[in-house]
C-alpha cells in the first residue's frame, strides 16, 4: 500500500524546512546507509556527502533522477562525527556497487572490529525506521540534495 500512495514528488526549494523531515520520513527510498570516517568534523562530513552526491549524479544515467538526504550525528565514543544517508533514484539507475565504490573514497574501509561503511537496499515495507532514524532530532545538521 505504501508504494501505491507515496508519490516521488520532489520538494520545491521554497518549501519550509519543517516540511523536509516530514517528506523524508514519508518518501520511498532505494538505499540507506552510513559512514563513520576516522576523525571527521561536521564540515568534513558535509563535504564527503556532497562529493558522494555529485559523483553519483555524474554517471550519465543518473543526471535527473537522483535525490539524497543525509544527517550528521556525533559519535558516541569521541568528539568526531558520522553521517546517515538515504538515496532515491529512478528504478535500478544506480547499482549498489557504484555507491560502495564512491563510499570507499570518502571513508576508511570496514575492519574486523569496526564498521566504517554501511549500505543496504531500503525495504519500505520492513524498514520504515531507516528514514525515521536518519531524521532524528539529535543530529548536527541535515541536507536534502537533488
Amino acid at each position: 500500500m505504501d508504494e501505491l500512495f507515496r508519490n516521488r514528488r520532489r520538494l520545491s526549494k521554497y518549501e519550509e524546512d519543517s516540511k523536509t523531515i516530514k517528506w523524508v520520513n514519508n518518501h520511498y527510498w532505494n538505499y540507506k546507509g552510513n559512514i563513520v570516517p576516522v576523525k571527521s568534523s561536521v564540515n568534513d562530513i558535509k563535504h564527503k556527502m556532497n562529493y558522494l552526491f555529485k559523483r553519483l549524479k555524474s554517471y550519465p544515467r543518473n543526471k535527473n533522477d537522483l535525490t539524497m538526504f543525509y544527517s550528521i550525528e556525533k559519535n558516541p565514543n569521541n568528539n568526531y562525527y558520522h553521517a546517515h544517508f538515504l538515496i532515491d533514484c529512478a528504478k535500478d539507475m544506480i547499482r549498489i556497487e557504484d555507491i560502495k565504490e564512491v563510499l570507499g573514497l570518502v571513508s576508511e574501509p570496514n575492519t574486523a572490529k569496526e564498521t566504517r561503511i554501511y549500505l543496504k537496499k531500503y525495504d519500505l515495507f520492513f524498514e520504515k525506521r531507516g528514514a525515521l532514524y536518519a531524521t532524528k532530532e539529535e543530529n548536527y545538521g541535515y541536507e536534502l540534495l537533488d
